[in-house]
Parts: structure tokens; C-alpha cells; sequence
């Protein structure tokens, strides 16, 4: 007999749940494998090192990872950012341990937990104020109003209250469900600016749009 192996490329567990399903596993072994199935990574930075090396101890005693900076280990470095590799069923056995440790971890074990909850959902509402935004509905398109002097494309295009406006209702005809409004450039050797100041930006034209505008 001829065995042709294929890699499957998985990408939720939706489509996991139905190879299984194919394959004939029962119920109860579907809700445990679909656990083992998919490796998440997740990053944390700028973790102290006394954090990430309990982290490193905790992920390896469920059989699962997690990359550190090399210094960590010899407390030569005060802080390190963290990289966790695990399955679903890693993270569910680890998260019960984070929480009886210190340095944050076990709030870092309810964020986890969000997460995995999260990565499982396939409905998303966006809460925007009293508007709310069901992503599940359609493709959501977002327009970007720049307020700053210097961005990529319309630096200093819609920096006047009168300008910012009539971009906004251009945006909104085109058929956006939300906008980002920009108060600070991020384009490489931009000014940094303070949060005052950006606040200053914004804060406005925001005001304006919500009594001139349904859009969230």
C-alpha cells in the first residue's frame, strides 16, 4: 500500500472540528483534539525577569515553550520580552498555575484566558460609545483623517476645522462604517508629539463629527 501524506493548513477551529468530523472521531475526542491542534503564539513585552523566567518554568511544566532573552536566566537584564508557544489544550493547563504567582502573572492568566476565548469567536461587536458594530455582518471599510502636519499622504491637508469636515462627509459617502482619526504622524523621523497636543488635534473635530454624523 501506497501512503501520500499532505500538510494541512488549518487556520481555525472550525476547519480542525470538520477534518476530524471526516475522519469519524466521536464528540468528546473532538473537543480534545481540536485542543491540541493549533500552536498560538503569543508575545508579551518588556516582562521582568523574575516574570519571565517563572513563565519559561510554567509553559515547560505543561509541556509547551516559551522563548526568552538569553540573559534572563542569569538575572543579567532587568526586563525581556516574551514569546509563548503552546496549543489551546498547553494554555488551559498553564493558566490555572499563573495564577498563584506573582509579578502580575496571575492577572497575565485572566488576559490569556480572554485571548483563548477570543481566538474562538467567530462573532465580533464592536462597542463604539452608544453605536455598536457587528463585524460578523459585513467586511467593515474604516476611513483615516489625518490631523497632523506631517503624515505619509495628507500632512497638513486637514489640519483646518472647515477642511477636516468636508473630508469626513467624502469619506462617509463613500460608504465607511468608522473612522480613524490621526492626531500624531507616524512616519519614520516624524515629530514626536505630546498627548496634550494630540489631544488638542482631535478632541475638536471628533466633537464635530458626533453632532454632524451617524458614523461611529
Amino acid at each position: 500500500m501506497h501512503i501520500k501524506p499532505r500538510v494541512l493548513n488549518l487556520k481555525n477551529k472550525r476547519g480542525i472540528e470538520e477534518e476530524l468530523e471526516k475522519i469519524g472521531v466521536s464528540r468528546e475526542g473532538k473537543r480534545i483534539l481540536s485542543q491540541k491542534a493549533n500552536l498560538y503564539l503569543i508575545k508579551l513585552e518588556g516582562i521582568p525577569s523574575e516574570a519571565a523566567n517563572l513563565l519559561k518554568q510554567e509553559m515547560l511544566s505543561v509541556s509547551a515553550d516559551a522563548a526568552i532573552k538569553k540573559e534572563v536566566a542569569s538575572f543579567a537584564v532587568p526586563k525581556s520580552d516574551v514569546l509563548l508557544m503552546g496549543t489551546e489544550a498547553h494554555y488551559n493547563k498553564v493558566i490555572p498555575k499563573l495564577r498563584r504567582q506573582p509579578f502580575s502573572l496571575s492577572h497575565l492568566s485572566g488576559e490569556l484566558e480572554q485571548i483563548l476565548k477570543n481566538i474562538k469567536r467567530e462573532r465580533f461587536i464592536l462597542s463604539l460609545g452608544d453605536k455598536q458594530l457587528d463585524l460578523a455582518k459585513k467586511v467593515a471599510i474604516m476611513g483615516i483623517l489625518n490631523l497632523t502636519p506631517d503624515s505619509f499622504y495628507d500632512g497638513g491637508r486637514y489640519t483646518q476645522e472647515k477642511k477636516a469636515l468636508v473630508r469626513v462627509e467624502e469619506i462617509v459617502s463613500h460608504g465607511a462604517d468608522l473612522i480613524d482619526i490621526g492626531g500624531e504622524s507616524t512616519r519614520p523621523g516624524a515629530t514626536k508629539v505630546s498627548t496634550e497636543e494630540e489631544l488638542r488635534r482631535i478632541i475638536p473635530i471628533i466633537g464635530k463629527i458626533k453632532e454632524l454624523f451617524e458614523i461611529p
